[in-house]
């Protein structure tokens, strides 16, 4: 794991492996008044909900074979952007090469990054989990390709003791109000909060649907490490005991990730299709791969063009995206649907 893995925050250093943590100690979970500093406390929320990721399956899907496209232009593909979908558009890139003899580059570095560089021609694809107008982002074709659900996740060491927290509870402790886990119920350790980077889609969805502040001004202690990818988290909260972030579903059904990352519920509701088919979580987000409107990406027989036609393709929806873990934007609830959609 590269060193820039990490955004510093002061001077402190925690070691992980190789990689360097920084954060600033200072004082959280206070606030002034009259007679000095208080600390204020978060309402406890009882352990009625608990999630596991048999509960995020959405069944074993499947390998969709990829056929040979008429592509007459360029074989090489480039697409970056959100780490939450590349997955998904990974598992795509190796059937689709095999079939057409192209060279697909998939670069995971962030929405943000790939709207502007999409924008910009430096790629074909963007990869975002927002869209486009929240990042102030125009000129851009949005191919909407799937939904994500996001789940917030504990460390290993808080399996069963931390099961379900509220939203104000949440937002306490990503404003620093909230410092120990014994303050919602949970063991006496300090809480240690992960967060992605300024430019992540995934941020983005947590701040405005959970954090109910897409301005972004809340949601970062001081104290917080923040991850520039999904798999940097996953690192963070397996060095970090007391640890809290929020990644994709998809990153904890990974056979490899499932020891580490404890999915919980948010006001006693799970990350899952039923519950969000019900309107009751609110933390997801439609995927996008946006292209320039009006670029070579969009003209017929563009290597671009073929790859989107595989991934909205029936074979590729029905069975690459349950296997590993996205639902179909079909498959959302119209009147769920508006509650996300930004213009």
């Amino acid at each position: 794991m590269s060193p820039k893995a990490f955004n510093h925050f002061g001077r402190k250093m925690l070691g992980l492996g190789a990689v360097a943590l920084s954060l600033t100690v200072a004082a959280c979970g206070s606030s002034s008044t009259a007679g000095g500093t208080t600390t204020t406390p978060a309402t406890v929320a009882p352990a009625t909900c608990t999630v596991t990721t048999s509960d995020l399956s959405l069944g074993a899907g499947g390998t969709s074979a990829a056929t040979a496209a008429s592509i007459s232009g360029s074989k090489t593909l480039k697409i970056d952007g959100s780490t939450a979908l590349a997955p998904l558009f990974q598992s795509a890139q190796a059937a689709f090469d095999k079939a057409n003899g192209t060279t697909t580059t998939i670069t995971p570095n962030g929405s943000g990054t790939g709207l502007k560089d999409v924008a910009s021609g430096a790629v074909d694809i963007g990869m975002s989990d927002v869209f486009a107008s929240e990042k102030a982002v125009t000129g851009l074709t949005d191919n909407q390709v799937g939904v994500v659900i996001f789940s917030l996740v504990v460390s290993s060491d808080l399996q069963g003791k931390v099961t379900n927290l509220t939203s104000q509870q949440i937002k306490d402790i990503y404003a620093g109000n909230t410092t120990n886990w014994s303050q919602v119920g949970g063991p006496s350790e300090p809480i240690t909060v992960i967060v992605r980077t300024a430019g992540s889609g995934t941020r983005a969805t947590f701040d405005r649907y959970v954090i109910g502040d897409p301005a972004t001004k809340n949601d970062q202690p001081v104290t917080a490490l923040s991850a520039d990818k999904t798999g940097d988290v996953v690192t963070a909260v397996t060095g970090h005991p007391g640890s809290i972030a929020y990644v994709g579903t998809s990153f904890v059904l990974n056979e490899a990730q499932k020891s580490a990352l404890n999915p919980i519920c948010i006001d006693g509701n799970k990350p899952t299709q039923t519950d969000v088919n019900a309107g009751k979580y609110q933390f997801w987000s439609f995927e996008h791969a946006y292209t320039k409107t009006g670029g070579p990406a969009e003209t017929a027989g563009s290597a671009a063009q073929a790859f989107l036609t595989y991934v909205k393709g029936t074979d590729f929806q029905s069975m690459d995206l349950p296997r590993l873990g996205f639902l179909t934007v079909t498959s959302i609830p119209a009147a769920v649907a508006t509650t996300h959609q930004v213009k």
